[in-house]
């Protein structure tokens, strides 16, 4: 299975990208390496992309056609997030498109191209 896992360039997101690759599924870590370290990420593929870049995202999706996403991005440095008050609604509505996008282009892989596949 191909996984998408954003924010694997952090603490427990490069462990997640870790287990993943160990239990034999191709990952791609998307990360903007804000507070996370490109060195961390230690299996599979790397992609610098910050999650507000839709047409960097969609570009990312076409391109390696993932199964799966996980999410692991956040501020993980507490003497910031004041300071990204209207950052963050604005990462939680493209967080949400982000995931409506998943959700369609699974679905559309998975079980409306699956469907017209066999029927003949």
């Amino acid at each position: 299975m191909k996984i998408f896992i954003i924010g694997g360039a952090g603490y427990i997101g490069s462990h997640m990208v870790k287990i993943a690759h160990m239990a034999g599924h191709d990952v791609i870590t998307v990360d903007n390496l804000s507070t996370g370290h490109q060195d961390a990420v230690l299996y599979g593929e790397f992609e610098l992309c910050d999650i507000l870049d839709a047409t960097k995202l969609d570009k990312l999706f076409k391109k390696h056609k993932p199964d799966a996403v996980m999410h692991f991005s956040a501020y993980s440095l507490v003497g910031i997030i004041p300071a990204v008050i209207w950052y963050d609604d604005q990462t939680m509505l493209i967080i949400w498109a982000f995931v409506f996008m998943a959700i369609y282009t699974i679905i559309y892989r998975r079980i409306v191209h699956f469907r017209f596949k066999f029927k003949k």
